[in-house]
């Protein structure tokens, strides 16, 4: 989890970002922009598919199985990595 600080325990990590650190939404996208270079670094050769959301999303774990078989699918044809 992206985090003000670097907390091994709870599996936090201090992301740098640029904006502003506290109490401003205008912020958030670099801070995801942060979270997926980290993502990218240290995790995508571990595993197929990332996700990122908030406390404020709901997924439907089935629809999401579904679009991922269809991309399979498609890339497996392909023989690209898609970027989603």
């Amino acid at each position: 989890a992206a985090s003000t600080y670097t907390d091994p325990t709870r599996g936090a990590v201090k992301l740098e970002h640029s904006g502003h650190e506290y109490g401003n939404y205008d912020s958030h996208w670099q801070k995801v922009r942060s979270m997926w270079v980290y993502i990218y670094l240290h995790y995508r050769k571990d595993y197929d598919y990332f996700h990122i959301g908030g406390d404020d999303m709901y997924v439907i774990p089935e629809n999401v199985k579904v679009k991922m078989a269809e991309i399979e699918q498609e890339t497996s044809q392909t023989n690209v990595d898609p970027i989603i």
